[in-house]
């Protein structure tokens, strides 16, 4: 059973449009699809082979005009802006010539292709099935949530500077304790290593922290 989202074309998978396998997405993770977007529209330019790069029309609604493009507080109906977009996400407005302020724009250190709860328990337990994409290659494995929580999001929590945990927007993502019975937090648990493979793609991560919750 595919459990997440694929493009019918191979070379279309993991675009910017996908946030399976989950019907609805987290703010983190609509963020996070917008740095997708803009590396996307800057590959097209830059991979393109006519002579000028190409001109894209996107339409979208307003959370893509804030998120992506910065325009804020909120973009008019019908309202129109031009960019320039360079490879890597780059994005400069062409009224006057300004870049984006741009932070999250590097390669994730890993992909978070999905996390969904197995349909039996394990010892009275939930347990939450993890396909990870690190290096080309595609890893799985299976953990509890409370498993989770002690190697990975505690030990991270720990090892760095509460400024920095929360620069790299890693507060409050990791689903918190709650009684049995609990809605399925798969959604969260995968925003939160998504995030987490977006922080140690930061040159300046803690390589020993890095090693410790691999």
């Amino acid at each position: 059973e595919e459990r997440r989202v694929a493009a019918g074309h191979p070379e279309r998978a993991g675009k910017w449009w996908h946030h399976g396998p989950h019907p609805q997405e987290t703010e983190a993770s609509f963020r996070r699809r917008m740095v997708l977007l803009k590396r996307w529209l800057g590959d097209l330019a830059a991979d393109s082979t006519e002579e000028a790069p190409p001109r894209v029309v996107l339409v979208s609604h307003g959370g893509v005009m804030q998120e992506a493009f910065g325009f804020r507080p909120n973009a008019p109906n019908c309202g129109f802006r031009a960019y320039d977009v360079a490879r890597g996400g780059w994005t400069r407005r062409v009224a006057d010539g300004t870049w984006l302020e741009e932070t999250d724009l590097a390669e994730p250190a890993f992909h978070v292709l999905s996390v969904v709860r197995a349909a039996a328990r394990v010892e009275g337990h939930h347990v939450y099935d993890i396909e990870l994409y690190v290096a080309g290659e595609t890893f799985t494995l299976s953990a509890r949530e409370s498993e989770l929580r002690e190697q990975v999001h505690d030990k991270v929590q720990a090892g760095l500077p509460a400024e920095v945990y929360e620069r790299y927007r890693l507060k409050g993502l990791f689903p918190r304790w709650a009684p049995m019975g609990h809605a399925d937090p798969s959604l969260y648990i995968q925003d939160y290593l998504s995030q987490l493979a977006v922080a140690m793609a930061d040159p300046a991560f803690d390589l020993g922290l890095a090693c410790a919750v691999d």
